[in-house]
């Protein structure tokens, strides 16, 4: 049992051990000569009260954050309900708690010896009911209440519940009062690691393609998404952990002859115990792969085609190209953008999973930043999906680039950066947000807009600045906090105002990108984590798609 059900156990006990109290308080005052105890049992019924008013207050602190506010009343008032013994809260409630996991177990086994005590001295059954049946005459219930009124029978053990809820107090406080410094240093180290392994894969790709058609190939990399829970603040073991899936893509309309295929590789290694298996112990039977577009027109004699290298990394890294194992085709298959999907106006996903897609885009912008996989200015043409049997899976997020120049990739025939004096990145992020919210396009969020600004940047026309820019960016965010939520309105208006009170607004300064984190990306993140989709780290393989 997790130390987070034990708590919801408590309390759901405490009120079983006041009913008793109050019935032997009620006994008391029915016999003359312990009529003047009857008061002991009423200030010990009070103090347990009062105990578990206060473990209770603990309780809805911890839970801030972890589940929807509409929810943390209904399971304080379910105390044995599933929800204390669900995985994913529990798993949270220890990333709270981060170190000091062991210590707030630690307790809470002291509240439930202190109650198992009083259950004892106060003559109850396991069940912490009165141990009263039919047969039981006056005079042994006298010889219970006169035990149990004794004071010295259960100060105790008030005494010890008492000061463990002081120390649970103080610790969670504690706790939340570090967690925003210690969450900041941790994504600081992982941007910067992120950044080192993303690059390696780049550069192992870039030289697998050198064929002709390589100006054809789009190569989409899976946003890495962070497990739920980060206890471990072992940043480098945490990478480790992560899934790196890449799709690799021909254009059908510059490859006409060919199907419109998708391969997917990941990163060569197993997992075992949080360790990565070294990739060249793995792949030293293997060819390393120079023509990718050559490999893949040919089925191999096993799972594996062979692996491509970062040579430029001390030691070389190693990736392995592996045959698709889905059993689905380039039929039913295929990579979409997002701009696509707003424009085609299907049914936008669930909410809970736009949020999650939104703290994985915005995330993707401290961790990937001065990165080929993103551009400067990320929109809606550089996000992918893979739609399967017609269906986009939301599953996974991709970002996409073009391995021979990617400097030409992100040339949009316009230059708005000197119309716009703050950061233009973040301001494209916050478009970026908008969209995936409204499930529309930017020119699509009003009736006239679109004629007028089909070809001008949503930099542009979106310029709080300006008179204009600031009436529709005012009107959106409206929008925005009405079917997102206040949170993620004020991520998008840090992003739209770039509002983050530092001096210098370059994404290449550590506190700017600090201050993103914490104004725009964990606020996304939080509310992501406690909608209904879990946040997991892409366990699953992305094949052969299309």
């Amino acid at each position: 049992m997790s130390g987070f059900e034990v708590v919801g156990v408590l309390l759901g006990t405490i009120p079983l051990v006041i009913s008793a109290v109050k019935h032997y308080e009620r006994v008391a005052r029915t016999i003359q000569i312990l009529r003047r105890r009857a008061k002991v049992m009423h200030a010990l019924a009070r103090s347990l009260r009062t105990e578990q008013r206060i473990l209770e207050n603990t309780c809805e602190t911890l839970l801030g954050g972890v589940v929807p506010a509409d929810c943390v009343k209904p399971l304080l008032a379910e105390p044995f309900g599933p929800l204390w013994r669900d995985d994913k809260i529990s798993l949270e409630v220890e990333r709270r708690l981060d170190y000091t996991t062991e210590d707030f177990k630690d307790l809470v086994e002291n509240i439930k010896e202190a109650l198992q005590e009083l259950r004892v001295k106060l003559d109850l059954g396991s069940d912490m009911e009165v141990k009263e049946g039919s047969v039981v005459g006056k005079r042994a219930l006298l010889k219970i209440a006169a035990i149990a009124v004794n004071v010295s029978q259960h100060e105790d053990a008030v005494n010890k519940i008492a000061d463990a809820n002081r120390k649970l107090e103080m610790l969670l406080a504690g706790n939340l009062r570090n967690e925003t410094l210690q969450r900041r240093t941790f994504e600081g180290k992982l941007s910067g690691l992120l950044k080192i392994v993303t690059w390696s894969i780049y550069n192992a790709l870039r030289p697998s393609l050198p064929c002709s058609c390589a100006q054809s190939h789009n190569v989409h990399l899976g946003l890495p998404v962070l497990p739920l829970i980060c206890i471990d603040q072992d940043v480098e073991k945490t990478v480790r952990k992560l899934d790196f899936h890449v799709t690799f893509a021909n254009e059908p309309q510059r490859f006409r002859d060919q199907s419109h295929t998708t391969w997917a590789w990941e990163e060569a290694g197993n997992q075992r115990e949080g360790k990565l298996i070294r990739p060249e112990d793995n792949l030293a039977e293997f060819p390393q792969l120079s023509n990718l577009c050559e490999s893949f027109s040919m089925k191999p004699q096993s799972a594996i085609y062979g692996y491509i290298a970062d040579a430029s990394a001390n030691p070389p890294s190693k990736f392995g190209v592996y045959y698709p194992t889905s059993s689905d085709n380039s039929d039913t298959c295929l990579t979409v953008s997002l701009s696509s999907l707003l424009d085609q106006s299907p049914g936008p996903p669930p909410l809970s999973w736009r949020h999650r897609i939104a703290a994985v885009v915005a995330a993707s912008l401290p961790h990937l930043h001065g990165t080929p996989w993103i551009p400067p200015k990320l929109a809606s043409k550089d996000v992918y999906f893979i739609r399967r049997h017609g269906k986009a899976d939301y599953e996974q997020v991709f970002v996409t680039t073009k391995p021979e120049n990617s400097s030409a990739v992100y040339d949009d025939g316009w230059d708005d950066s000197a119309s716009y004096d703050s950061n233009p990145s973040l301001h494209a992020l916050g478009v970026l947000l908008m969209e995936v919210m409204l499930w529309k396009s930017i020119y699509d969020f009003w009736d006239d807009v679109k004629s007028k600004y089909s070809h001008t940047p949503a930099l542009v026309f979106l310029n709080i600045r300006s008179d204009n820019g600031f009436s529709c960016t005012s009107s959106v965010l409206e929008r925005i906090g009405f079917s997102g939520g206040q949170t993620y309105r004020d991520a998008v208006e840090h992003c739209i105002k770039c509002d983050l009170r530092c001096d210098f607004e370059s994404l290449d300064n550590e506190e700017f990108r600090d201050a993103v984190y914490h104004y725009v990306v964990a606020p996304l993140q939080d509310t992501a984590r406690i909608a209904t989709v879990p946040m997991i780290s892409g366990k699953v393989r992305f094949a052969c798609t299309a």
